[in-house]
């Protein structure tokens, strides 16, 4: 699912025609296209953006006790800041406290590949999330923009459909571990991600 358009940074219309190699056009629904910078392995196909790394999976037990949905304010430029807004929303009857802290990220995918990304605060920082059902609470370590700049140095997008994926790092209390029987970190903490679908 591609519900992002990146627009050229000027001319929206003629420059994201000429992008195509087609007339002028406005539709919205354009299908998705590669990104400019997209390297290539040896043998001619795709290969990962450099440093974008790759999309994970929601683990531990918000994985089935929250989601984490994400709102976009519409089509951006090309090399500019996205701003998303991120919600963390409860799911299950009883109560549940986690910290979130680091390892929170904003992705910018295009099919598979992760092209794009903005990190969020270091491991110092922690602000704890009380969830319950149907309670929405604002993900407030993910980073506020994501940048629509390729990885390694690669410029801007190319206009085109691409979609954004919110990763949410997060902690469990210590008595919710207990009784989930979460595995223990080097430090004694329990961390994983809650990571949103696609928008």
């Amino acid at each position: 699912m591609h519900r992002l358009r990146v627009v050229a940074a000027l001319s929206v219309v003629a420059a994201t025609a000429a992008a195509c190699g087609s007339g002028p056009s406005t539709r919205d629904d354009a299908p998705p296209r590669p990104s400019a910078a997209a390297p290539t392995a040896s043998d001619g196909s795709p290969a990962p953006a450099a440093g974008c790394g790759t999309v994970p999976t929601s683990s531990g037990p918000l994985a089935g006790a929250a989601r984490l949905e994400v709102s976009l304010p519409g089509p951006a430029a090309a090399g500019s800041d996205l701003r998303v807004s991120a919600t963390v929303v409860g799911r299950e009857p009883t109560a549940r406290l986690v910290t979130t802290a680091g390892g929170s990220a904003l992705l910018v995918t295009d099919g598979d590949r992760v092209v794009a990304r903005a990190d969020g605060v270091g491991a110092g920082g922690a602000v704890p999330l009380r969830l319950t059902r149907g309670a929405r609470r604002p993900a407030q370590l993910l980073p506020a923009a994501v940048p629509l700049v390729g990885c390694g140095g690669a410029g801007p997008l190319t206009p085109g459909r691409y979609a954004v994926v919110a990763v949410l790092g997060y902690r469990l209390d210590p008595l919710d571990s207990a009784v989930d029987g979460a595995p223990t970190t080097r430090d004694g903490g329990r961390t994983f991600v809650l990571v949103s679908q696609p928008v």
